[in-house]
């Protein structure tokens, strides 16, 4: 038995525009969740936890920040992470038979942060996690395929985290 709240929030502030119209966009990300046994339950299951790194913590690997135990992620029962991410257009162009443009290619410099505790009230909750980098989004238009290729940097880590500059994904 276990409750579990989350809340993520996203703003996208467009703040310039090129000759051809294209904004350059502010993009920022909160998720704040926690989970809590009860009843006869005395821990929360591993499955229903909460976990840092890849795309919520681009620098670190998949699962690779937070608590750990035999060299193994256990995730926590509270987590925070934040991104703020401002991208910029770099290719676009106008494809047989559509109206509009489409963007192909925009650059991105990113900050991601993210706290991970055992419990809100643990002391790993107050281990801040950090870090920065550049990316670019791809778009694939036949195939309506979003591709993100990220670099980052931690610069805020512990010892046990496994850290990662390259960081992939489909359809962000």
């Amino acid at each position: 038995s276990l409750t579990k709240w989350t809340h993520t929030a996203q703003v996208y502030i467009p703040f310039a525009e090129n000759e051809m119209g294209h904004r350059t966009v502010l993009h920022l990300e909160h998720f704040l969740g926690a989970a809590d046994a009860f009843g006869s339950s005395d821990d929360v299951f591993l499955t229903e936890r909460f976990y840092m790194g890849g795309s919520n913590l681009r620098g670190f690997s998949y699962r690779g920040a937070g608590p750990k135990q035999f060299g193994r992620p256990i995730g926590g029962e509270a987590a925070y992470t934040a991104t703020a991410e401002i991208s910029f257009p770099l290719i676009a162009t106008r494809l047989e038979n559509e109206i509009r443009d489409r963007e192909l290619l925009r650059w991105v410099m990113f900050t991601d942060i993210g706290l991970l505790g055992l419990s809100s009230s643990d002391s790993t909750f107050g281990e801040l996690r950090g870090s920065s980098g550049i990316g670019l989004r791809i778009e694939v238009p036949l195939l309506e395929l979003p591709i993100s290729l990220d670099l980052a940097w931690p610069w805020q880590c512990e010892e046990s985290d496994d850290r990662r500059q390259f960081y992939f994904s489909v359809a962000r």
